[in-house]
């Protein structure tokens, strides 16, 4: 007999919003990233043929975003090209074994305008919004978080990813509101419900407060927490011995 209580699971093509980087290095190289597009390029490698949303400067780096797409079979319509702005790029540095994380301000991804992307998806079969928090950090990117949640009535995914000094807990609780599924790591729950970095329970806090269908919680080489209407289940993270970096 199917679970009355749970809704129908969705189907179609996932629709990812956000930001496209190059993580820049101290000893110079760069690697193509940004949460957002890392979720959309191993979406494709699933099959699942997900548009990617997001924009870029007319310049190198972003001309080998498109090249790298079209290299793995990603479709680039959603893909807008700022005339003004460049490529995002992330500074990355290492303090104590730790990296830390320089984001500069006014780049291409900032200011996605999200009224070409409702347009390509009028009539399209697609099955869940996705979209980090750290688009929200301008006007803009907060806009376009709204506006395309609003035009596709979607369930909605969202990836906190909070990077200071570019969030503030009233917007992220904003994002969190009326999404279906939420994932974060174990520091960032603890910047979100001030418990203690082991204490899963506020977990399950932040689900009620939301009343999201499921949360996610990686805690890094420790496990991943999962919190779901059958309760908190704690899955040890496999042991890898070969981390090339966690960047």
């Amino acid at each position: 007999m199917a679970d009355l209580a749970r809704p129908p699971r969705p189907t179609g093509r996932p629709v990812v919003l956000g930001e496209v980087l190059f993580d820049r290095f101290p000893d110079g190289h760069a690697v193509l990233g940004g949460a957002p597009f890392n979720v959309a390029w191993h979406l494709q490698g699933f099959g699942l043929n997900p548009l990617f949303a997001s924009r870029i400067g007319d310049d190198e780096a972003g001309h080998q975003v498109l090249d790298t797409m079209r290299r793995f079979g990603m479709e680039t319509r959603g893909i807008q090209i700022d005339p003004d702005r460049a490529t995002g790029r992330v500074h990355i540095e290492f303090v104590d074994r730790q990296h830390t994380f320089d984001i500069p301000s006014h780049q291409a991804w900032d200011r996605i305008d999200p009224r070409p992307i409702a347009t390509t998806l009028r009539g399209a079969a697609t099955a869940l919004l996705y979209h980090g928090s750290l688009l929200a950090r301008t006007p803009e990117g907060l806009r376009a978080i709204q506006t395309l949640r609003g035009a596709l009535c979607l369930p909605v995914f969202v990836d906190v990813n909070l990077r200071d000094p570019w969030w503030t807990p009233a917007t992220v609780d904003a994002l969190l509101s009326g999404a279906r599924w939420i994932k974060l790591n174990g520091d960032e729950l603890h910047a979100l419900s001030n418990r203690p970095l082991d204490d899963v329970r506020a977990a399950a806090r932040i689900k009620a407060r939301t009343d999201c269908e499921c949360l996610y919680v990686t805690r890094g080489a420790e496990s991943t927490v999962t919190v779901d209407a059958d309760g908190i289940h704690e899955i040890p993270t496999p042991q890898v011995d070969d981390i090339v970096d966690t960047v």
